[in-house]
């Protein structure tokens, strides 16, 4: 079987890479999310932590942040905060295009030279 031409391997490289990322994106965004929710117990003394997140808190709320779902670190809590949200589904696909962009130009140019 000949080799496909540079630029088709590359398209084809860009497409199956672009695909894979729409699959699997879902999931690691929920695996960033629990990851984030996560408190290290050894992160300094606990006031010092308290103030943090309410700085945190504080902040998200100026620009407009719901904290008044309830918190769940879970997998199932994740993609139930996300159905239950405004976006629904749409929310586990936030920030995608941007991905997509960056793994499409990757592997086009890895795959044509």
């Amino acid at each position: 079987m000949p080799a496909l031409p540079p630029f088709l391997s590359a398209v084809s490289g860009a497409t199956s890479s672009t695909l894979a990322l729409v699959a699997v994106y879902p999931l690691d965004l929920i695996k960033t999310r629990l990851q984030v929710a996560s408190i290290q117990p050894n992160t300094g003394s606990t006031e010092k932590r308290k103030s943090i997140i309410s700085e945190v808190i504080q902040e998200e709320e100026e620009f407009g942040v719901n904290h008044e779902r309830p918190h769940r670190a879970t997998t199932k809590g994740i993609v139930a905060n996300a159905i239950q949200s405004e976006k629904g589904w749409k929310e586990l696909y936030e920030g995608m295009p941007a991905a997509l962009i960056a793994q499409a130009s990757n592997n086009f140019a890895y795959f044509y030279w």
